[in-house]
């Protein structure tokens, strides 16, 4: 994960310096950090993120941080840990939160953590499929997601599971 870190920061300062020789200092990165609970374990890559957080702006970077649950921010080490302490300061460091469908054991948790109103907390576990809750500053919207066929594609996780043959079939 350090190597990687390296190369992707190097790989930001190359992409804005050569932005910035063709007149394009406007141009804008998109950091994603996916699957971040097992990212954030790493102490570096979790100082990597805050610095991205912190300096996005100076960077030209916008950071998009994915987990599945609130809690999974607590997967990332022990109980009050440095690593824990730096996953939840991205969440606090961030304007806008998309916040999708929770189980109810999870929506306490992220009540507490986000700062949802009663009724907001009370829509998690009704959300649908591309449903979501925009937190964008302190305003919030009820947000349905629309996917073009070539999103859809792209983004079908779950295409794997319901296109594998079940385990002991003829095709496994």
């Amino acid at each position: 994960m350090t190597c990687a870190t390296a190369w992707l920061r190097a790989t930001v300062a190359e992409l804005r310096e050569r932005a910035e020789r063709e007149g394009q200092a406007g141009a804008k990165i998109q950091l994603v950090i996916d699957e971040a609970w097992r990212v954030l374990s790493q102490p570096f890559m979790g100082e990597t993120a805050q610095d991205s957080w912190k300096h996005s702006r100076s960077y030209g970077v916008s950071n998009l941080l994915v987990i599945h649950r609130l809690s999974d921010l607590q997967a990332t080490g022990d109980e009050g840990s440095r690593v824990v302490r730096l996953a939840q300061g991205l969440l606090a460091d961030s304007g806008t939160r998309v916040i999708y469908h929770q189980r109810p054991d999870e929506v306490a948790w992220t009540r507490e953590l986000i700062g949802l109103t009663e009724t907001e907390a009370r829509l998690l576990p009704e959300l649908r499929v591309g449903e979501a809750l925009w937190k964008v500053g302190g305003r919030s919207f009820l947000v349905h997601h629309r996917l073009s066929e070539y999103e859809r594609a792209i983004g079908d996780t779950d295409a794997r599971m319901r296109d594998a043959a079940p385990v002991g079939s003829a095709a496994s």
